[in-house]
């Protein structure tokens, strides 16, 4: 499987990954939690969130956060 984005989701015991199909790659970035919300289609689950940050890191409105 080549995929170029990749979403987790990290919560207290589980972890949840979301994946986008295409030429590999690697490009880390962190996206602000505040604007992961209205990616959110269905209820508030761990998966839920996984592609709602595939989604979000699609989009190219949202600027990642700066890593220090």
């Amino acid at each position: 499987m080549n995929a170029t984005t990749v979403a987790v989701d990290l919560a207290k015991s589980v972890f949840q990954l979301a994946a986008a199909h295409a030429s590999p790659g690697l490009d880390v970035k962190l996206l602000p939690a505040q604007y992961i919300h209205a990616y959110v289609k269905r209820n508030r689950t761990d998966a839920a969130y996984a592609a709602a940050l595939l989604e979000a890191a699609r989009a190219s409105d949202i600027l990642p956060v700066r890593v220090r």
